[in-house]
C-alpha cells in the first residue's frame, strides 16, 4: 500500500462526490423512487442528526430492518454520517435468529419503517422509524477516524451462534478504491443491489457505486427470485456492474444484456461453462474474499477458454495473499497451503468474541508494515507456477451454499435442540448440475415431530435448513479412529431413492403430472423419494432449485410461470393441475 495513499472514512469520500456531480442519480429502485446525491446526502444528513440526538455512544450499533427500497442505502450512509455502525438484518431471516442478532451485537436502536414495527422484537434498544427521524434538525459533521467501526455483519458460527464480524471504514473505501483500479469503475456505471445485505456483496454494491459517483439500482425482493424479472431489469435499467454468485448466471441470456461489462462473480466455485459463456467482450472476474476481509480480495481476469474452473488468482490493489504453513512460513510454488490474507480490508475481529477473534486474526510476520494482522481463511490453496492462487478445499466444516458461508457445526447444535434428537451429523451431498444440499441424519429417541422443519427455519436462515433429516438407528462410525463414517451415510442414502407413489391414469389423464415429476422435478432433485401430493418445500426446494424448476417447466410445457406460482402449489398435483390450466388458457 502506498505510503502517501489518503486513508479516510465513507462519509468523507461521498461527500466528494456530492460536490462534483450534485445532479447525478445516486439511487434508484423499482418503485420509481430516485435520489440525485445532493438528495441522498440531504435526507441521509437528516436521519444522521435524528440518531446522534439519541445520545448513542460512539460506534453505538443501530440494525437496518428496511424493504429493499432507496431507504436502505440512505439508511446505510446516515448511520455511518453519525459516528455509528450499522447491523444489517434481512426482512426474512427467523425470528430466533433476528433476535439472537440484536442482542448479541448489543444493538442501541433498530431503525425500520412503520409496516415493519410490529416484525422488532421487544429488547433493551429503541425501534426507530427512518421516516420520521431528524427532521427540524440541522446535522453538522463531526470527525471520524478511518478505523472507526462501519458494520457488523453476521455470519454462521460453530457455537450455534450467528458471529459478527467487525469492518471499519479504512476497509471499505481501500477495497473501493482497490476494485475501481483494477476493474476499473466510474461515475458513468449503473450497479446494482441484488444481494442481501447480510452479505458482504452488498457492501460492494452499495459503496463502489456511492464512492465513485456512479448509480444505485436498489432491485427488490420479488425481482431476486425470478430470473425472467432479473434479467429484464438488468436490460431496462442498463446495469452495467453486478457482483454476486455464479449460480443465477445459468438462467441468463448474455446476449441480451450488452450494457452489463464488469462481472466479479465469486461466493462459490464458478463452473468452466459459466466463464465461457460470459467471459466474452466484458470484464469477468473469479473473485475470492470473506466476510473477515470485507469483500473478494483476490481476483482473475478470465480471459479465453477454459476447460476447468479458473484459479481466484491474485491479490487485489492495496491487499496481501499469502499461501502459508503451519508456522506462517510461506510454502514453495506448487506446495498445498493456508491461505491468509493481509491489507486495509482486515476487519476487527468479531464482537464481543476475543478467543475467536484471536485465533482467526494474527500478527501478519510478512507485512512491510509493524502492528499489522492477517486473517486466516482456513481455505488450503497452492500457488501456480504463474503466481495466481488455486482454490483446493477446506481445513474445517465449513462450506459454501450458494455464497453463503454455513457452518455445519451450527446445523448439529440446532438440531440437537429438537425435542428427543440424541444425535446430528449433518453433510453436503452433491446433486444435479452442480448443485449442492445440506442432509441430516438423527438418532431420536421417539418420532421426529412433522413440523421439525419449522422449528428449524424458526432459528436458521432459509439456506441452512436441511434438505432432509434421515432417523437412523445409529450413527455409523469407522473402525479406525471412530470418527462418524460419512461414505456409510451416504450409502444409506443412495439405498433410499425408490418412488414413493406415482399417480395413476385416472389421477394423470393429461399426463402432464407424469411429465413433470419425471422430466422436471427428479432430474432437479436428484431423487425420486416424493409422492405427487408431497409438498416439494418440505423436501428442500431452496431458491435456486426454484429458479430452475421454473426454468425447466417454461422449456417442458412452453409456459411462462412466476416463483411466486410454485408457492402457490407447492405439490407435483397442484402444479400439474395449475400448468394445465395455463396450458388451456393459453390455447384459448
Amino acid at each position: 500500500m502506498s505510503a502517501d495513499r489518503v486513508i479516510d472514512t465513507v462519509p468523507a469520500r461521498f461527500a466528494r462526490q456530492c460536490v462534483q456531480g450534485p445532479d447525478r442519480i445516486a439511487v434508484e429502485d423499482e418503485a420509481g423512487a430516485r435520489l440525485t446525491y445532493a438528495d441522498l446526502d440531504r435526507v441521509s444528513d437528516r436521519v444522521a442528526a435524528g440518531l446522534r440526538a439519541r445520545g448513542f455512544a460512539a460506534e453505538a450499533r443501530i440494525a437496518l430492518i428496511l424493504d429493499r427500497t432507496v431507504a436502505l442505502p440512505q439508511a446505510m450512509l446516515a448511520v455511518l454520517k453519525a459516528g455509528f455502525a450499522y447491523v444489517p438484518i434481512d426482512l426474512d431471516t427467523p425470528r430466533d435468529r433476528l433476535d439472537s442478532i440484536l442482542r448479541r451485537a448489543k444493538v442501541a436502536a433498530v431503525l425500520t419503517s412503520t409496516g415493519i414495527v410490529r416484525q422488532i422484537p421487544q429488547g433493551n434498544w429503541d425501534i426507530l422509524d427512518l421516516a420520521a427521524l431528524g427532521h427540524g434538525m440541522h446535522f453538522v459533521p463531526e470527525s471520524i477516524p478511518p478505523n472507526a467501526l462501519a458494520y457488523v455483519m453476521h455470519t454462521s458460527g460453530t457455537t450455534g451462534e450467528p458471529k459478527g464480524v467487525m469492518i471499519e471504514h479504512k476497509s471499505i473505501t481501500s477495497f473501493v478504491e482497490g476494485a475501481s483500479a483494477l476493474y476499473p469503475l466510474g461515475h458513468d456505471d449503473r450497479f446494482l443491489l441484488f444481494s442481501s445485505t447480510m452479505f458482504d456483496v452488498a457492501t460492494f454494491d452499495v459503496f463502489a457505486a456511492l464512492l465513485n459517483g456512479a448509480t444505485l439500482f436498489v432491485a427488490s425482493t420479488k425481482t431476486r427470485q425470478s430470473p425472467a424479472s432479473f434479467q429484464e431489469l438488468l436490460r431496462m435499467h442498463r446495469i452495467t456492474v453486478y457482483m454476486g454468485t455464479p449460480g443465477i448466471l445459468e438462467f441468463l441470456d448474455p446476449d441480451k444484456l450488452p450494457d452489463l461489462r464488469t462481472m466479479p462473480v465469486g461466493g462459490e466455485i464458478v463452473a468452466a461453462d459459466v466463464v465461457n459463456r460470459w467471459q466474452k467482450g466484458r470484464i469477468f472476474l473469479n473473485s475470492y474474499g470473506p466476510t473477515e476481509t470485507t469483500v473478494a480480495v483476490v481476483a482473475h481476469r478470465c480471459i479465453g477458454e477454459y476447460r476447468f474452473s479458473p484459479p481466484i488468482g491474485r491479490a487485489m490493489p492495496f491487499h496481501r495473499a499469502y499461501v502459508l504453513d503451519e508456522n506462517f512460513r510461506p510454502v514453495a510454488a506448487g506446495t498445498i497451503g493456508e491461505l491468509c490474507i493481509g491489507g486495509p480490508g482486515v476487519g476487527r475481529g468479531y464482537f464481543a468474541m476475543p478467543k475467536e477473534t484471536a485465533a482467526a486474526f494474527v500478527p501478519d510476520p510478512l507485512s512491510p508494515r509493524t502492528g499489522q494482522r492477517m486473517y486466516r481463511t482456513g481455505d488450503f490453496v497452492r500457488e501456480l507456477p504463474n503466481g495466481e492462487i488455486q482454490f483446493l478445499r477446506r481445513r474445517d466444516r465449513q462450506v459454501k451454499i450458494r455464497g453463503h458461508r454455513v457452518e455445519l457445526d451450527e446445523i448439529e447444535l440446532t438440531l440437537r435442540s429438537l425435542d428427543a434428537v440424541t444425535q446430528a451429523v449433518v453433510a453436503v451431498i452433491d446433486g444435479p448440475n452442480g448443485h449442492k444440499s445440506i442432509h441430516a441424519w438423527v438418532v431420536a429417541s421417539a418420532g421426529l415431530a412433522e413440523n421439525w422443519r419449522d422449528e428449524i427455519a424458526s432459528r436458521l436462515p432459509h439456506y441452512m435448513v436441511p434438505a432432509e433429516v434421515h432417523q437412523v438407528e445409529a450413527i455409523p462410525l469407522k473402525q479406525v479412529g471412530g470418527k462418524t463414517d460419512l461414505e456409510a451415510l451416504r450409502a444409506m442414502l443412495d439405498q433410499n431413492r425408490s418412488i414413493v407413489g406415482k399417480p395413476s391414469a385416472g389421477q394423470d389423464r393429461s399426463g402432464i403430472l407424469s411429465r413433470l415429476m419425471e422430466d422436471v422435478i427428479v432430474p432437479i432433485l436428484g431423487h425420486e423419494r416424493f409422492t405427487y401430493d408431497d409438498d416439494l418445500l418440505n423436501l428442500g426446494f431452496d431458491s435456486i432449485q426454484i429458479i430452475r424448476l421454473c426454468s425447466a417447466i417454461e422449456r417442458t410445457f412452453e409456459i411462462e410461470i412466476d416463483p411466486e406460482e410454485f408457492f402457490d402449489h407447492p405439490s407435483p398435483s397442484e402444479l400439474a393441475r395449475h400448468i394445465e390450466a395455463r396450458i388451456q388458457a393459453h390455447r384459448q
